[in-house]
């Protein structure tokens, strides 16, 4: 699995702010990875042509869409799973709660077996906040 570099930044703990900051990793995502890369990645897999695979991906977005407003959970495998999720304000009792009381609609995703098993195995290295801006060209 390939290392995924990370940055080191000060922060405060939000739980605790009266604490002084500490130093904590960050995950960044350097580049991104299209579904035009991903079909070309899964073509050298398999016997299936890219725009087969095209297709399959689009109607997986559209069939997912449709299930999750649906009410479903979708599970892609080993990859994991989405779900919907939302806040709400409570109320008293049944007759004062609202449909309005429902706020914050989130698409939850909870990672799969397969997925765990590879974060077991992914590595990390950090890189302070002053050597990455130094890289970019920028004054520490």
């Amino acid at each position: 699995m390939k290392t995924s570099e990370d940055s080191l930044v000060w922060r405060k703990n939000p739980m605790i702010p009266q604490a002084a900051p500490k130093i904590y990793a960050q995950i960044k995502s350097k580049e991104e990875t299209t579904i035009e890369e991903l079909c070309d990645s899964i073509r050298t897999r398999c016997t299936v042509n890219k725009p087969d695979i095209m297709a399959v991906i689009a109607d997986l977005e559209e069939v997912g869409i449709e299930e999750l407003l649906s009410g479903r959970l979708v599970r892609v495998g080993e990859l994991g799973s989405l779900r919907l999720t939302a806040g709400c304000i409570g109320a008293d009792t049944e007759k004062d709660f609202h449909v309005s009381n429902i706020k914050c609609p989130r698409v939850r995703f909870t990672a799969g077996k397969g997925l765990k098993k590879a974060m077991k195995t992914a590595t990390f290295a950090a890189k302070s906040v002053a050597k990455e801006k130094e890289e970019e060209g920028q004054q520490p």
